[in-house]
């Protein structure tokens, strides 16, 4: 929805924590190119390179006035 200043964020950092307080490491980071073309909702994966933790904190930048976000899901594999 670009045309209504509503777009994807354009960088994400991704930090994992075992306890949920601590934070520590190096965060997981995601840059995004925006599509100003296509104007509906898109898949976004931010792969975690098997980082593991129980807890995630996930800092993302806008590129413009607003962000929508909808479903998020995560997949977890043993």
């Amino acid at each position: 929805m670009y045309t209504k200043d509503v777009q994807v964020f354009v960088h994400a950092k991704v930090f994992v924590s075992i306890d949920g307080r601590y934070f520590s490491g190096e965060p997981v980071q995601f840059s995004y190119m925006p599509d100003t073309i296509m104007d509906h909702a898109r898949d976004v994966t931010i792969k975690l390179h098997h980082r593991v933790g129980k807890y995630l904190k996930i800092n993302l930048y806008f590129a413009v006035k607003w962000i929508m976000l909808s479903e998020t899901s995560f997949i977890s594999s043993k």
